[in-house]
């Protein structure tokens, strides 16, 4: 039996009885007469286990698994059922046949759990198929035999841990200097994930950019569903006052909106993996309310920038254009564009997740300057100080400078709004 860890619970393995049959748990520090038996039917009561597992770190053995279907099929009980209830509170299987590993894995899925599995043979190919995520990993039998001719240890055999350890390094450098040496293998066909290599850190791979590839989605549709209803509802307000938009603006604006969605999509995963879950779905509430939330802080800018905008109107500019007529800037559209814009990129800065599960804003420079080079862009526009810019954005020159100043206390407060309602809803998920 193992010895547990100082630091750990104590350890309690579930033994078949040898002659009198049932089952009985064995302690991991001690064995033979120190055995500590337990009448079968509590041994896997799902309530008593429930109490045990609270202070021990419970494990159980193939041959105890048999044992207990054993019993199960003599009492006219459902084996399912029974695993189901029992398999969450194990801690460790061991010596199961292929046929209990599956059946382990169902048990853990119905109980509720989501299940990874890593495996090596063809043995493992229906555990891999039954768990929601399977990784592979391919050895050959070539290369192993190689190794333990050179003086390494036999895999799967007692010796210490710097033995095995040394075997894994020159598996591992082996494997490095001639990937082909490793062949694809039955495992490989019944797994959506493959790795080449000996070790079973391509877990933590599949876990990295699994939830780097959730958090990126999520903000994708995030950042589309609100730049849809911000372009909806400016055009409408447009719409409704015989204006619309110039060829330049439009340009510029999906342009821009290219770049960020390129740049939002390099962000790197982080090496450590968080302890805290990102949102499983994009219906989550906490991403729908955050959805909500931005759209109302967005619809309250652009009704405060149109009522500025007919506040400042003398009314000697005309408000009425043909759909196919030639664009006339105006006080209208171009403070609605400013507006428009800034919204746009301000979804993608407020909506970029990164830490704890991809690379933070500054981390992903790209997207970072792209950001602080439209955010310094708007601001000249804005001031008007940059007469080709205004000339190439299509903009009409603002009335005065409080005009200017109001305008951009209303773009700061959407910044600010929009972000205060990001964070409240993380704190949510």
């Amino acid at each position: 039996p193992k010895t547990p860890s100082p630091s750990g619970p104590p350890v309690l393995i579930l033994h078949p009885r040898a002659s009198e049959g049932g089952v009985l748990w064995r302690s991991g520090e001690v064995d033979g007469d120190s055995a500590l038996p337990q009448p079968a039917d509590k041994a896997w009561d799902p309530k008593a286990l429930a109490i045990l597992a609270k202070e021990h770190s419970l494990c159980a053995t193939g041959p105890a698994l048999a044992e207990l279907e054993t019993h199960c099929s003599r009492c006219g009980q459902s084996f399912d059922l029974l695993l189901r209830s029992l398999a969450p509170l194990l801690s460790v299987f061991a010596r199961v046949t292929p046929a209990q590993k599956e059946a382990i894995l169902l048990a853990l899925n119905r109980a509720g759990l989501v299940t990874l599995m890593c495996g090596d043979g063809t043995n493992d190919v229906g555990a891999l198929k039954a768990a929601h995520v399977g990784v592979s990993i391919v050895n050959d039998p070539e290369l192993e035999r190689r190794i333990e001719g050179s003086g390494g240890s036999k895999k799967g055999s007692k010796g210490s841990a710097r033995d095995r350890m040394a075997r894994a390094m020159q598996e591992l450098q082996e494997q490095e200097q001639d990937p082909t040496v490793v062949k694809l293998g039955d495992a490989s066909i019944a797994s959506p994930f493959t790795c080449r290599r000996t070790s079973v850190d391509a877990v933590l791979s599949v876990i990295r950019q699994g939830r780097c590839t959730l958090v990126t989605t999520i903000q994708v549709y995030k950042i589309l569903a609100l730049n849809c209803l911000v372009s909806a509802f400016m055009m409408s307000a447009l719409y409704l006052r015989g204006l619309k938009q110039g060829d330049s603006q439009m340009t510029a604006i999906g342009l821009v909106v290219a770049g960020l969605f390129f740049f939002l999509s390099q962000a790197r995963p982080l090496a450590a993996v968080a302890d805290r879950k990102p949102p499983s779905s994009v219906f989550a509430p906490a991403v729908g309310l955050s959805i909500l939330g931005q759209f109302v802080v967005h619809l309250s800018s652009l009704l405060a920038v149109l009522a500025l905008c007919e506040r400042y109107s003398d009314g000697s500019q005309a408000l009425s254009q043909a759909a196919d007529g030639r664009f006339q800037p105006n006080l209208v559209n171009s403070a609605v564009f400013l507006l428009s814009a800034l919204m746009q990129i301000n979804n993608f800065v407020v909506n970029y997740r990164g830490e704890p599960f991809t690379q933070s804003l500054t981390a992903n420079t790209a997207m970072l300057r792209t950001v602080q080079a439209l955010y310094g862009g708007l601001l000249l526009a804005l001031g008007g100080s940059l007469e080709p810019l205004s000339d190439l954005l299509q903009l009409a020159p603002f009335p005065n400078k409080d005009f200017q100043a109001i305008l951009l206390v209303v773009l700061l407060c959407n910044f600010g709004a929009a972000l205060a309602v990001e964070k409240l809803c993380q704190r949510l998920e």
